[in-house]
């Protein structure tokens, strides 16, 4: 009975061991976003469209980066647990180098991908702040429109 006990706390050991640190990391990767949208939210309403636009296009990749760099792990392990140290050094490098790849890819989609963002912007803004402007006429002389057709 005792060694049952003793087995079972040894496993939640090892549990806890293993959940802290992927906790930990989850939570952070999480509170970046987060962070970043408060803080801009505090400076301007452009500050944080700019912001949630940036992380919905920055953490698809990051995710995928760190996928890549899990995937590593039970393979590490299981050369390890193997005795087969040797190789651990061949799959490390392998994964550095599709990781740097992946890092290239993923800043060159990024760079892409804001100026796309900022080209549709430019286009835009200036769409919206003409049509914010006939709303606020309709409010401030009480305009009833019904059908395209001022009453």
């Amino acid at each position: 009975m005792e060694q049952a006990e003793s087995s079972y706390w040894q496993k939640t050991k090892h549990f806890f061991a293993v959940l802290v640190p992927i906790f930990i990391a989850q939570t952070a990767i999480v509170s970046v976003g987060f962070f970043d949208s408060v803080m801009a939210g505090h400076v301007s309403e452009q500050d944080l469209a700019g912001v949630a636009v940036g992380v919905n296009i920055f953490m698809p990749f990051y995710i995928a980066c760190l996928a890549t760099i899990s995937g590593l792990t039970p393979r590490i392990a299981q050369l390890y647990g193997g005795q087969q140290h040797a190789e651990i050094r061949a799959v490390v490098q392998q994964g550095f180098y599709a990781e740097q790849g992946g890092n290239t890819a993923t800043l060159r989609l990024q760079h892409a991908a804001v100026g796309a963002a900022q080209q549709a912007a430019t286009r835009v803004v200036p769409d919206v702040e003409a049509l914010l402007q006939q709303l606020s006429f309709v409010q401030r002389h009480h305009v009833h429109i019904a059908g395209g057709k001022e009453h």
